[in-house]
């Protein structure tokens, strides 16, 4: 890289790794708009572009999107990277408006958030084709209901099962 980036997002992107804006240590905070991608084909850094991002904005929710292009939120918007230019592709729920992670897969957003902070997060999926919202669930009551897979005895690796007092026991494992 041409500079040093603290806080900048890497995203893999068509065949290359993008560091996407961040600062430099003497900054602290203030983020510049510039991003560079290394050429794994060369096995080169491009030349940095200057005016990657709009704003001098925190990357951390720049993904991926595959052939549908980079996507990021950006003032309660998802803006994806479309012709060297960010747009707006759609409106974030209103529920989300302080993003604790987003990722793509299978054609979809996914947005992990909350309205303000202190409140229970909760996710949206996006689908990147036909642009719709759903799946709205709370991760308090999504996570109680996951059921956890029954552990069986491993000799290599033994997970403890409790007695009725609740001490750890394992299972015995004979001497070679």
């Amino acid at each position: 890289m041409a500079r040093e980036r603290d806080e900048c997002k890497g995203v893999f992107h068509r065949g290359k790794f993008h560091a996407i804006g961040g600062y430099c240590t003497e900054m602290q905070g203030r983020f510049e708009r510039s991003a560079e991608a290394f050429d794994f084909a060369n096995w080169e850094w491009d030349k940095a572009e200057e005016d990657f991002l709009e704003d001098s904005t925190c990357p951390r929710t720049c993904v991926d999107g595959g052939d549908m292009g980079v996507y990021m939120c950006h003032a309660g918007e998802v803006v994806a990277l479309q012709d060297s230019r960010w747009q707006t592709v759609d409106k974030l729920p209103a529920e989300i408006r302080h993003i604790a992670y987003m990722t793509t897969w299978e054609g979809k957003l996914l947005v992990i958030g909350c309205r303000s902070f202190g409140e229970a997060q909760v996710a949206y999926m996006w689908d990147l084709k036909s642009g719709k919202w759903w799946r709205r669930r709370n991760f308090a009551v999504m996570f109680s209901q996951v059921k956890k897979p029954e552990s069986k005895a491993n000799t290599q690796n033994p997970i403890p099962a409790r007695n009725k007092k609740g001490a750890a026991t394992f299972p015995a494992v004979s001497a070679p």
